[in-house]
């Protein structure tokens, strides 16, 4: 059965195929892909296939890769039980349509021409997954995995003080973690508005980390050029820019981008390509034990993509009326997993101050108007 036209349209960033370096990870973790592939196979399943996904990637062999492990696993999905109606057409198993579309979220000018396309090639979108990041990573502080069990707990949730961050410049003068992690994506979010708003309850869902690190956010620096803590600071940036696009939408006049909503997740320490970056997959396979151990008391260490995942798939079966209020203290809504293997979705209210928000959204508006005109990369190095 082939999608109709009332079938969810998602747009994923980041859910590039992955490439397991060892064949006892896979057995161990369950590692088939990243964050973004493993939310796409899960809302395949949710939706009983009856929807339309556009992955989002940088490198079109890979994303090619991803899109054929979604339809496989489209294919070994049995329809869901609670799909089923008094109607037999909507109980049976739909074919879900899965499209590709390139985009570099480090490069504004790719962002915009995946905007037109996406546009152009499609008339509707429900949900936008915010996904795609990086983080640089050129060393290990060893010294401080001793600690105090409480610093130590805090540090396993946070990774704060764990790991040697980098950064980098992008060809357009941009700091690359902030250019990847924040400005390409509410470039991405602000060109799609339009699509987004002939949905009622369109959402746009970022992902964030506990990493977020608000002491590490400078408003008079937000690429963190200065820093030592990129990653932080990009995350506690996506949570107040976040907050600043609600705040926006709700001082639009009425019927305005009406229903779109942004909301904050967390994936929990998930074992990824990201965190590859600074441990080699045979000690992360190592770990495993350890990290099942500590789940008894830390639950974010979810490990695995489809866990990970929860928080963001959770959302996409919620109305936006359901949910608290997303203007004033908005929740982070966290991936969470037990001992017991029992997924959850925790809700963190965020201490957020709403002029800073507003801030934050002026700045990044302003740089995202000066690469739609064409300005030169040196008017970006702020």
């Amino acid at each position: 059965m082939s999608n109709n036209s009332d079938s969810p349209v998602v747009l994923i960033t980041g859910a590039n195929s992955y490439r397991a370096h060892t064949l006892l990870f896979v057995l161990l973790c369950s590692l088939v892909g990243c964050v973004g592939l493993a939310l796409a196979k899960r809302l395949v399943a949710d939706f009983d296939g009856h929807i339309t996904l556009v992955l989002g990637c940088r490198n079109p062999a890979r994303a090619t890769q991803a899109r054929d492990a979604v339809l496989l696993a489209s294919d070994a999905t049995p329809a869901s039980p609670s799909s089923s109606s008094s109607s037999s057409s909507s109980s049976l198993r739909g074919r879900p349509v899965v499209e590709l579309l390139q985009i570099d979220v480090a490069s504004p000018q790719s962002i915009l021409q995946a905007s037109r396309e996406f546009q152009a090639r499609f008339k509707r979108l429900d949900l936008l997954y915010l996904n795609a990041g990086v983080m640089p990573v050129n060393g290990i502080n060893w010294g401080n995995f001793i600690a105090s069990p409480t610093v130590l707990a805090r540090r396993f949730v946070t990774g704060e003080g764990f790991l040697k961050q980098s950064n980098f410049d992008t060809a357009d003068g941009l700091a690359g973690v902030f250019a990847s992690n924040v400005l390409g994506h509410f470039m991405l979010a602000q060109e799609l508005l339009p699509v987004l708003s002939k949905q009622p309850s369109a959402k746009i869902v970022w992902t964030s980390s506990d990493a977020a690190n608000p002491r590490s956010l400078v408003l008079s620096d937000i690429q963190h050029r200065k820093g030592v803590d990129p990653y932080g600071a990009s995350k506690a940036a996506i949570d107040l820019a976040s907050l600043g696009i609600n705040r926006k939408l709700a001082r639009q006049s009425a019927g305005v981008n009406a229903g779109v909503t942004s909301f904050v997740t967390c994936p929990g320490l998930v074992t990824t390509q990201m965190t590859e970056s600074f441990l080699h997959p045979i000690v992360w396979t190592l770990l495993i034990p350890i990290l099942f151990l500590l789940r008894s008391i830390l639950h974010n260490l979810t490990t695995v993509p489809f866990n990970g995942a929860e928080a963001l798939v959770w959302l996409s079966h919620q109305s936006s009326a359901s949910l608290p209020p997303q203007t004033e203290q908005p929740i982070k809504f966290k991936s969470r997993f037990t001992i017991t293997g029992r997924r959850y979705v925790e809700f963190e209210k965020l201490k957020l101050d709403g002029s800073q928000a507003d801030q934050m959204f002026d700045q990044l508006q302003t740089l995202a108007t000066t690469f739609k005109q064409g300005r030169p990369a040196s008017a970006n190095k702020a």
